[in-house]
């Protein structure tokens, strides 16, 4: 019920504060979005960092050049690229989705194709490594670990163009 009447009374809220004439978009300027891209790269590269602590067997070679992952926008990319449906990597879509502080990103080590480890932060700053395996059919989970992780927060820089929405 109180959700119900919070979401109510913000619609009312937007709608008035949108339709005004005196409220126009406020866009940040390129060099602060820059600043907040720099950010959140810095963030992401600390979360992998924690994640990556909490599994350091993963790497049994202990060869960081032998090491490739990719993001959900990679593998995008990689769908571009190919200009056609591929079942193998229409099977790792779904182990991208749900809630995560930052990205997921899918680990391959020691330069093994068919074994790869999606790791990431869940939202409750928990490390989480889904190990996946390929088949004919796609990829399959095959287990999952989960370990306590650092919090990470995110810091948003202030920049000098930033003005009040309202």
């Amino acid at each position: 019920m109180k959700y119900g009447i919070s979401v109510y009374f913000m619609l009312i809220f937007l709608t008035f504060t949108t339709s005004s004439a005196n409220v126009e978009a406020h866009r940040l300027s390129n060099k602060c979005e820059q600043k907040i891209q720099r950010n959140y790269v810095k963030y992401n590269n600390k979360m992998f960092k924690d994640v990556l602590n909490s599994y350091r067997d993963l790497n049994k070679e202990n060869d960081n050049d032998n090491i490739i992952y990719f993001t959900s926008q990679g593998l995008f990319d990689i769908k571009v690229l190919l200009g056609k449906r591929e079942k193998q990597l229409d099977s790792l879509y779904k182990y991208f989705e749900g809630g995560s502080r930052g990205d997921r990103r899918l680990y391959f080590f020691n330069g093994d194709p068919n074994l790869s480890y999606l790791l990431y932060k869940d939202t409750s700053s928990r490390n989480v490594m889904v190990k996946l395996k390929r088949t004919d059919k796609g990829w399959i989970k095959i287990d999952k670990d989960v370990k306590a992780g650092k919090k990470i927060e995110f810091i948003n820089p202030k920049c000098a163009d930033e003005k009040a929405h309202f």
